[in-house]
């Protein structure tokens, strides 16, 4: 039964993976009470076909909150399964940051679409507020006792754990850095997918049924390939019979590799490889020490999850490499737990280095600030409103990532959080700034084609995070200078015509953004250039679609 103990909680079974992979269901709790739909307090599920043109009748709750047992080949069963896994997803990354998040859009929920249309794809749209999962048809080769024979089956993306996780995790990271979808560095666009691949992963390892499989097919050893570390094991190229996870975790290649990749989806496994492997060793540093495997693994999951979601607030507010993903989950765990007796952090700047993300261990493990208290606090610190904490920090321009022409560039405070101690809610535990400024650049010359002569915005700032005291323990700065503003022009110059599509804006933009091919997007308004992240680009070429 799908159960409402009451009314703050609700229970939905779940696949923990694609049905056919493993039939097993596991039972998923998430806040309540529930709409039909379902629509929840964060998220709402809204069954729309665009290619059908056709609204499907929603899941609906009993009187006592409970929803009917709905057989797994009922869409409303598909329902549940999307937004169970979806709220999930978002209540861990707000448990580990200690706070409600607001949207990367105007909106108080998330939409979901289950089955929004015919095609072998699932993305998040800031554009619409939503994921959207699509469904295709898929042949599948059966081995039966009179003999292998194929058929046609449909596949869902709403079943699949992994890529409704997946694309949460595209929502959740707009919800921290909205600019992560305006991309000049293609290691950002990377980052939006490596943080919906570990979402998933992270999602995944908390289920027990899929923590059996993980510790039986890895024998001890994290980096033989797994059920966890294959992303989407079961999606498969339309009309094809073989067996393509979107990403392999365990199956890295050297730095070289990446060096001149671009598409997002590729390029972001060297980052979530290094992850797994800062995985495997945090886990076989627990082994070492008598912990047995259940426990080892739970133990490093944990840990690296806390590490890599509270990065998400330490971030620079655009542009964003790997060295400083890496940084900042070294930086949030060095100030949020000091102690780190079995050196973890060692482990997991070291898995970075090896996978080529930072010169050495030390560079990444160093201090990012020297902790001095910054003078002219307000009275009221830390409650500022705005106006207040754009004033503080205009006192110390000098500080800041425009400190190179302090006199001649302003800034504005994009967001202000004060986050207060788990265990002592009236005990501050930090303050963050998160501050920027543009610089306007002119496209010129023939490599732009169209665009020359168009203007693009660099975007500068950076990521203060103080203690209760004022101290600054660290600064992610991200100023413009010339080594990015080249860096940019080349970017945007190289990618036009193979990874880059040139849109102007009009009516039928979204129509064209979903159906675009290549991973960026060149928007032209008004005489202004705007880089995108399409995030609707079907992902895994090879695989032949999406998530």
């Amino acid at each position: 039964m799908v159960a409402a103990k009451d009314d703050a909680r609700v229970s939905i079974p779940v696949f923990p993976q694609h049905p056919d992979s493993r039939g097993d269901q596991v039972v998923i709790e998430v806040d309540g009470p529930l709409l039909a739909g379902p629509v929840g307090p964060r998220v709402a599920v809204f069954d729309y076909n665009r290619d059908l043109d056709e609204l499907f009748p929603p899941a609906t709750p009993r009187a006592d909150g409970t929803f009917p047992d709905y057989d797994p080949s009922d869409l409303r069963f598909h329902q549940l399964n999307a937004y169970a896994v979806t709220a999930r997803a978002i209540e861990f990354v707000e448990g580990e940051l200690g706070r409600s998040l607001s949207w990367g859009f105007d909106g108080g929920r998330l939409i979901v679409l289950p089955h929004a249309g015919h095609m072998a794809n699932a993305f998040y749209s800031e554009f619409t507020n939503s994921t959207q999962f699509y469904s295709f048809t898929q042949r599948r080769r059966e081995t039966r006792p009179d003999g292998t024979r194929e058929r046609d089956r449909v596949y869902h993306t709403s079943l699949v754990h992994d890529i409704v996780a997946h694309e949460a995790g595209h929502a959740l990271l707009d919800a921290t850095r909205d600019r992560f979808t305006e991309a000049l560095e293609p290691e950002t666009a990377a980052i939006h997918e490596a943080v919906g691949d570990l979402t998933a992963v992270f999602a995944a390892l908390g289920h027990d049924v899929v923590l059996n499989r993980l510790l039986k097919e890895s024998s001890d050893d994290l980096r033989r390939h797994n059920v966890v570390a294959a992303i989407a094991e079961e999606f498969r190229e339309e009309g094809s019979g073989g067996r393509v996870a979107l990403r392999n975790l365990t199956e890295p290649h050297s730095p070289s590799y990446y060096r001149n990749v671009v598409e997002p989806h590729e390029k972001s496994l060297q980052m979530t490889q290094a992850i797994w492997e800062a995985l495997a060793r945090m886990y076989d540093i627990n082994r070492a020490l008598g912990e047995p495997p259940r426990t080892a693994i739970r133990l490093a999951h944990r840990v690296l999850q806390r590490m890599a979601v509270r990065a998400l607030d330490y971030l620079p507010p655009a542009d964003a490499t790997f060295v400083e993903f890496a940084v900042a989950m070294l930086q949030a765990d060095k100030l949020s737990h000091p102690k780190d007796a079995r050196d973890y952090r060692r482990a997991v700047a070291g898995a970075f280095v090896a996978l080529g993300i930072g010169k050495n261990q030390a560079s990444l493990l160093a201090d990012t600030a020297d902790g001095v208290k910054w003078t002219g606090r307000p009275a009221n610190w830390p409650g500022l409103g705005p106006t207040e904490a754009y004033r503080f920090l205009d006192r110390h321009r000098n500080k800041l990532a425009l400190s190179r022409h302090p006199q001649y560039r302003d800034f504005v405070v994009r967001s202000y959080e004060v986050k207060r101690s788990a265990r002592e809610p009236d005990e501050v535990d930090s303050v963050t700034f998160v501050y920027e400024y543009p610089v306007d650049i002119e496209l010129r010359g023939r490599r732009f084609g169209y665009a020359d002569g168009k203007w693009i915005s660099v975007i500068g700032g950076g990521t203060l995070v103080f203690d209760a005291d004022g101290r600054l323990r660290h600064h992610a700065e991200k100023p413009v200078t010339k080594g990015r503003v080249t860096s940019a022009l080349d970017f945007v110059g190289g990618a036009l015509g193979t990874d880059m599509t040139m849109l102007e804006a009009t009516e039928e933009d979204q129509v064209r953004r979903h159906a675009a091919r290549r991973p960026f997007l060149l928007e032209i308004s008004q005489g202004a250039a705007t880089v995108r992240t399409n995030l609707a680009a079907a992902c895994g070429r090879a695989a032949g679609g999406g998530a």
